[in-house]
């Protein structure tokens, strides 16, 4: 049996190959989605959609990710995450294929949801692996390097989804995916393959009912504003549906209460810093999300931009995003979480109200500028804020509560797209079929960044008068 000293210095070596990777499967997950943002548009043509029916291009990802990402944070916590991490990078990268091959929307959205399934593993696990092979003093950096990944592949998705739209047809930018999981798995699916497990196996512990109720509970919470916004409380299946999400809701909280291995253990949700961090995740995702699924439709309909302009108006954003990341974790690491994620929310809130200010007047360079403010303070508030929470809990729950963080910010990503719709469908726009030649009017536009700007103001509130410092 090797010494403890032994295997620390085994975990040392291992570490910089397993943040490659799981840089790599954070680079993947968002180049798909940066070039299916930039793609939205034409999609949107190429299937006679109106914005309601393509925003499920999204919405099913979200809602499949969403719903197992607590499941596969616990698994990461009992069986060995390197194991499951492949799994996921594996599955992600054949629903990648099925959605290149995709003759209808309905087919595009069933494999979008075959896709977070695969991602789930990968977003909830990415943090757990980071957490094992370093130090505490050591993973705002690392954290940051995480975040960056996530930028860079919305920087390059961007525009690349641009050309690749433009030239050779929307169908052709799910097939990026494979050769990267083949640079994956030969860099470091031998290391994730060997990494050790974080605890002893037991089928009870994974709560595969709580699992399961968690997924119904969010989906009955998300269609109930999608049927009030289609139809409001007038049919017999809307009330069925807020009847049926209500009493899963219950349910989820009571298991909460009788069961040791919850979803969401006492532990961490009576904690007053995890409550606020989670909520500031929640808010900053819906107005982020929501926000980037407009800008595409934004910039075509108003600014009459083609889907390569569309695509660098959506890097520069990542891009800036990128470069804030990682300095905002170095800072965090340096300066305290608190005040790096604080000036992140200041300019977030800065950056969202200028974008609902803005009209067919506003120059390409102002535009740029309230663009590059919103990415500059997503990259410095999201890894001060996921290292100021992951300070709390002890190691055996770290994973379920980067888990839990992850499914805060897909929660708020799923409410912020439904929160753009929702507004359109306030002005009766949500099912316009958007063929060539129909176009969104502005004001409509400017009503929902308000929305945006709205969700900033909340954070920036609660960061700057509840969360305090825990030295």
């Amino acid at each position: 049996m090797p010494a403890k000293g032994t295997e620390a210095d085994n975990l040392f070596l291992k570490r910089h190959p397993v943040l490659i990777i799981v840089c790599l499967g954070a680079f993947m997950g968002t180049l798909d989605s940066g070039v299916v943002y930039t793609s939205l548009p034409k999609i949107a043509q190429y299937f006679h959609s109106s914005l309601a029916q393509v925003s499920w291009v999204l919405v099913a990802y979200l809602l499949v990710n969403t719903s197992l990402l607590l499941v596969c944070g616990r698994l990461g916590d009992l069986i060995a995450p390197g194991r499951l991490y492949l799994f996921g990078l594996l599955g992600f990268t054949g629903a990648s294929a099925l959605c290149g091959l995709s003759p209808s929307l309905p087919w595009l959205v069933a494999s979008r949801a075959l896709q977070g399934l695969g991602a789930a593993f990968l977003i909830a696990l990415s943090p757990k692996l980071i957490v094992m092979v370093f130090e505490k003093k050591e993973r705002g950096l690392p954290l940051g390097l995480l975040s960056a990944s996530l930028a860079a592949g919305l920087c390059i998705g961007s525009p690349l989804g641009g050309i690749i739209t433009t030239h050779l047809g929307w169908l052709y930018i799910f097939f990026l995916n494979i050769p990267l999981c083949v640079l994956g798995l030969i860099i470091g699916g031998g290391v994730l393959w060997r990494l050790p497990g974080g605890g002893v196996w037991n089928w009870k512990t994974i709560n595969l009912g709580g699992g399961l109720i968690l997924a119904g509970t969010l989906a009955a919470l998300f269609l109930i504003p999608t049927g009030i916004r289609d139809s409001g409380f007038k049919t017999f299946w809307a009330l069925v549906i807020l009847g049926l999400g209500l009493g899963l809701v219950g349910m989820m909280f009571r298991l909460t209460r009788l069961q040791a291995a919850s979803f969401l253990p006492p532990e961490l949700w009576r904690n007053r810093d995890f409550i606020l961090g989670s909520l500031g995740v929640m808010l900053i995702a819906a107005s982020f999300q929501g926000t980037f699924f407009l800008l595409p439709f934004f910039l075509e309909h108003i600014y009459h931009y083609t889907p390569y302009q569309s695509g660098c108006a959506l890097m520069l954003l990542a891009v800036i995003g990128a470069i804030g990341a990682p300095v905002g974790g170095y800072l965090a690491d340096q300066r305290g979480n608190l005040i790096i994620l604080r000036i992140g929310a200041v300019l977030l809130w800065v950056g969202f109200g200028s974008l609902f200010l803005s009209g067919t007047e506003t120059t390409a360079v102002a535009l740029g500028v309230k663009l590059s403010l919103i990415g500059l303070g997503y990259g410095l508030f999201v890894p001060a804020n996921l290292n100021e929470v992951l300070r709390g809990p002890r190691p055996s729950l770290i994973g379920l509560a980067a888990g839990s963080m992850s499914l805060c910010k897909k929660i708020g990503a799923l409410s912020g797209i439904t929160l753009i719709v929702a507004v359109f469908a306030w002005v009766g726009q949500h099912h316009l079929l958007l063929h060539p030649g129909a176009y969104l009017k502005l004001d409509h536009f400017r009503l929902a960044f308000a929305a945006a700007a709205l969700l900033g103001t909340v954070n920036l509130l609660i960061h700057l008068i509840l969360r305090r410092s825990r030295g």
